[in-house]
């Protein structure tokens, strides 16, 4: 009886470090497992959102660290190897993240998230016919999904504007907006684009929400700022360049410790 009161407080304080961490509440939620650990030996999934909890605190060395102990332990963990490379990417170890992601390719061969990645990484690389294909994968097989990611579209059409097929760029980042019409990037692209094609109304539209959704991007307010200087508003033109300036000042400082 002892055994299973221990194990059933276990289980108990491991739900709890997971509703914490799904709070955003990620140091409550570390300090929840490990009490957790004291009374139950942590699975796959309970180590992946130990080492999720310190990506949320951007602390990468020790998410890394955990996201591996969990595919340690559950090798099959799919999800757990999908973080994994994440976190690989984030720290530009792209050999590590690329066997993450194939790895999770190998579980399951039609995921569009794992592939995606690929053309991250592909693109890295400097190839970007590879890493086109792979997003148009990446689009493909998640068409009859009921949650559509827009980070496909999205990194495709930036990769075809990058390389001066803004005409084709437009309609994938129009349907990246469609998915995600509150995020920012998704919202600059699409209006860059716009603007390269001279469509300067839909560029405004899109541009202002870019900025209204990330207000200390100073590539939105640049950009913002090239569009109203073609619409010869000058005025506005110099608030958002002088915003931009402001911006990238702050960037470049020494933060303190």
């Amino acid at each position: 009886m002892l055994l299973l009161a221990t194990r059933c407080s276990g289980d108990a304080l491991y739900l709890l470090g997971y509703v914490l961490h799904r709070e955003g509440k990620a140091a409550e939620s570390l300090e929840t497992y490990t009490k957790a650990a004291q009374l139950r030996t942590p699975i796959g999934d309970d180590l992946k959102i130990v080492g999720l909890n310190y990506v949320l605190l951007n602390d990468y060395p020790d998410a890394i660290k955990w996201l591996e102990k969990a595919v340690e332990t559950e090798p099959k963990n799919k999800e757990a190897w999908y973080f994994l490379g994440r976190a690989y990417y984030t720290k530009s170890r792209l050999p590590e993240a690329r066997k993450a992601f194939l790895t999770v390719l190998e579980s399951d061969p039609r995921d569009a998230k794992a592939e995606n990645n690929l053309g991250l990484i592909l693109e890295s690389e400097a190839q970007p016919d590879a890493a086109m294909d792979a997003y148009r994968k990446a689009i493909q097989w998640q068409e009859q999904s009921q949650h559509p990611s827009e980070q496909p579209y999205l990194n495709l059409g930036s990769l075809l504007m990058e390389q001066s097929q803004v005409g084709a760029a437009v309609a994938l980042l129009q349907k990246a907006v469609e998915l995600a019409p509150k995020d920012a990037i998704c919202r600059l692209k699409l209006g860059t684009a716009y603007l390269r094609l001279g469509k300067l109304a839909d560029a405004q539209r899109d541009l202002e929400k870019a900025v209204q959704f990330a207000p200390d991007d100073p590539a939105a307010h640049y950009q913002l700022g090239k569009l109203y200087k073609e619409m010869k508003a000058l005025d506005r033109a110099k608030k958002e360049f002088d915003r931009t300036a402001e911006l990238q000042s702050r960037a470049a400082s020494p933060q303190p410790q």
